[in-house]
C-alpha cells in the first residue's frame, strides 16, 4: 500500500485489523449458532494461500471456506488466485462463497 498510494496512515493498520478481527469472529460466530465446529484464525503480513494452506494443514481441517469477490481476468492474472491456489495444496473440500449481490450479478449477465 505504502508503495502505490503513499505513507499509510498512523493506526491504519490496527484499526484494519480490528476490522478484519470482527468480520472473523462474526463468521465463526454464526457458524458455531448452527452448530458447526469452527477454528478461525487472522495472519497479517502473509501470502493468503499459504497460509491458509498450513493453517488448514495445522488444524487437519475438513473444509476450508474463502470468499470471492468479482475480479477483471487482467487482475486475477497478474495477482493470481487464492481460490486456484488453494485447489493444489489442499487436502480437504474448499468451498467457495460470494455475496447474495455478486450471485445475482453474475446470473443476471450470464442469462
Amino acid at each position: 500500500m505504502a508503495l502505490v498510494a503513499g505513507p499509510v496512515p498512523e493506526g491504519f493498520l490496527e484499526e484494519e485489523e480490528t476490522r478484519l478481527r470482527a468480520i472473523l469472529d462474526d463468521g465463526l460466530a454464526r457458524l458455531r449458532g448452527v452448530g458447526l465446529d469452527a477454528t478461525g484464525l487472522l495472519r497479517v503480513w502473509e501470502e493468503p494461500n499459504e497460509a491458509i494452506g498450513a493453517f488448514a494443514r495445522e488444524i487437519d481441517a475438513d473444509l476450508v471456506v474463502i470468499g470471492h469477490h468479482q475480479r477483471s481476468a487482467f487482475s486475477r492474472w497478474w495477482r493470481g488466485s487464492v481460490s486456484h491456489s488453494l485447489l493444489d495444496q489442499l487436502s480437504c473440500s474448499l468451498l467457495v462463497s460470494m455475496h447474495s449481490d455478486v450471485v445475482k450479478q453474475v446470473a443476471t449477465n450470464d442469462a
